[in-house]
């Protein structure tokens, strides 16, 4: 039995002040051995058509990279009981500055708990309290964290580390938290929403999905207790 939990997740969103510093994909070249001007402006023309596809395919997953996401939401919970949850908006960067201070003390000597935590939510957690000059309250190193007692991924418990058998025989593997939850028979009150789709959410939209996930967290982890930790 653990105490002093502190069950968290994030929601993101693209951060656009940094948009003009994402690295632009390369621009194929037409082979050398065209001579003939039409094909190699068609070519050249395909190119150009690629490359700005692939530069909106990067700016859609800008809020899953660790240096150009921005947090939208951080929500905690100290307990495995609904009732102790709680969502930090993060509708401006005062405001994110402000979750960030309130996530480190809460964060303080508590075990921490969630699903993919180690790659995603503490990675930004903490590339963001750097860039916004929020001092963590304890110092984390990220390259030993799945090995610390004290943090608690629950991807990476389920899925021993990544490694673990699977019907497509495919390594790393791990399942998202919906689809873990369906399967271990947690229901899921919101159906059919992911995070995909926290770009186009109201702020009361992103609340309730972020409340939701930490339900979803926090049954998941009741769960597992005193089977994975």
């Amino acid at each position: 039995m653990y105490n002093n939990i502190l069950i968290f997740d994030i929601e993101t969103k693209k951060n656009n002040d940094l948009v003009d510093l994402i690295p632009l994909p390369k621009l194929k070249e037409a082979p050398k051995n065209y001579k003939d001007q039409s094909k190699i402006d068609a070519f050249e023309a395909s190119a150009i058509v690629e490359q700005e596809c692939m530069i909106l395919e990067q700016r859609s997953r800008m809020s899953l990279d660790v240096d150009f996401a921005k947090i939208a939401c951080i929500g905690i919970a100290t307990s495995f009981e609904p009732s102790s949850r709680l969502v930090l908006m993060c509708r401006d960067l005062k405001e994110e500055i402000d979750a960030l201070k309130k996530f480190w003390s809460y964060a303080l000597y508590c075990n921490l708990i969630g699903y993919n935590i180690i790659h995603f939510d503490l990675s930004i957690i903490m590339r963001r309290s750097m860039m916004l000059g929020v001092r963590p309250s304890f110092l984390l190193e990220q390259n030993r964290a799945k090995y610390t007692d004290n943090i608690i991924d629950l991807q990476l418990k389920l899925y021993n580390n990544g490694y673990v058998t699977n019907m497509n025989n495919q390594k790393p593997f791990a399942r998202k938290q919906e689809a873990i939850c369906k399967i271990l028979g947690i229901e899921n009150p919101l159906i059919g929403i992911d995070g995909s789709m926290v770009k186009n959410m109201t702020d009361q939209e992103l609340f309730d999905y972020n409340m939701n996930d930490l339900l979803l967290t926090q049954q998941l982890a009741a769960k597992m207790q005193g089977y994975y930790f």
